[in-house]
C-alpha cells in the first residue's frame, strides 16, 4: 500500500517545476550548506603535478610562490586551518593551527586562554616585510573536531589585523573537505582559487613531518 502511494506521489512529481525552484535557490545557500564542489567534478581542482604542492604539517604555515602555487593541509580534526588569498595577485597564505603550539597564553585561567594566533601575526609579518599590499579573503576551517575557543580567537584575531599593507576585504568560516585517510582537509591553488580535498598518501613527494610529535614528546604526550 506504501509503496502504492510514494509510486503515485512520483507520476505527480512536475519536474520542471522542481528544476526552476532548486535554480532560483540563493547560490549563497548553496554554499554554505555545500561549500566545496565534490573532488570527482571538473570544476574542482585536479592535482597533475605534485611537484607544485607545498603541504602544509600540523603547527606550520606556508606562502604559495610560482613554484609550488598549491598549498593543501589535512589531519583538521581538533585543529584549524586558516586560508588568506589575494587572487589578482596569486597570493594565498594557509596555516595549520593547533592550539598548544600556534598560540600565545595569557594565563587568564588555571589552563591558560589562547590570546593570539601566532600564524596570523606570522601573515602581518611576512606581508608588512615586502612593499606589496593585498586585499586579502579568509576562510577558517575548523576540523572535524573543532575547538570553538581557537576558532573564535582566530576569527577575532582576522577582525583586529592592523595593517597598511593589508585590506581584509571577507573572513568567511567553512567545513574543510572529510576524506577518508586524511580526515579534514584542504588543497589550494593560488593561481585561480580551485579548492579540493588533499590525500597526502598520494603525493609521491609527501614527506612525514614529525615535528609535532617531538614537541609532544617532550612533554611527555606524544601524539599519536
Amino acid at each position: 500500500m506504501e509503496k502504492e502511494k510514494v509510486e503515485e506521489f512520483l507520476k505527480r512529481v512536475d519536474y520542471e517545476k522542481l528544476k526552476e525552484l532548486l535554480k532560483s535557490i540563493d547560490d549563497e545557500l548553496l554554499t554554505e550548506r555545500y561549500p566545496f564542489t565534490d573532488s570527482n567534478s571538473d570544476d574542482s581542482l585536479s592535482i597533475e603535478d605534485y611537484s607544485q604542492v607545498k603541504e602544509v604539517d600540523m603547527g606550520k604555515w606556508a606562502i604559495a610562490t610560482p613554484e609550488t602555487p598549491i598549498l593543501a593541509t589535512w589531519a583538521l580534526a581538533s585543529c584549524t586551518g586558516i586560508l588568506a588569498f589575494d587572487l589578482e595577485k596569486q597570493f594565498a597564505f594557509l596555516s595549520h593551527s593547533e592550539a598548544m603550539f600556534s598560540f600565545l597564553y595569557r594565563g587568564d585561567d588555571k589552563w591558560g586562554s589562547p590570546s593570539i594566533s601566532l600564524h596570523i601575526q606570522k601573515l602581518v609579518k611576512y606581508i608588512e616585510s615586502g612593499n606589496e599590499t593585498y586585499n586579502l579573503s579568509f576562510i577558517v576551517f575548523p576540523g572535524s573536531f573543532p575547538d570553538k575557543k581557537m576558532v573564535a580567537t582566530i576569527k577575532k584575531n582576522i577582525d583586529e589585523i592592523n595593517s597598511k599593507k593589508i585590506n581584509v576585504i571577507s573572513c568567511e568560516e567553512k567545513k574543510p573537505f572529510i576524506s577518508m585517510g586524511s580526515g579534514g582537509s584542504i588543497a589550494f591553488d593560488s593561481r585561480n582559487g580551485n579548492m579540493t580535498s588533499y590525500d597526502p598518501e598520494k603525493n609521491p613527494n609527501h614527506v612525514y613531518d614529525d615535528t609535532m610529535d617531538r614537541m609532544y614528546g617532550a612533554l611527555g604526550n606524544k601524539k599519536k
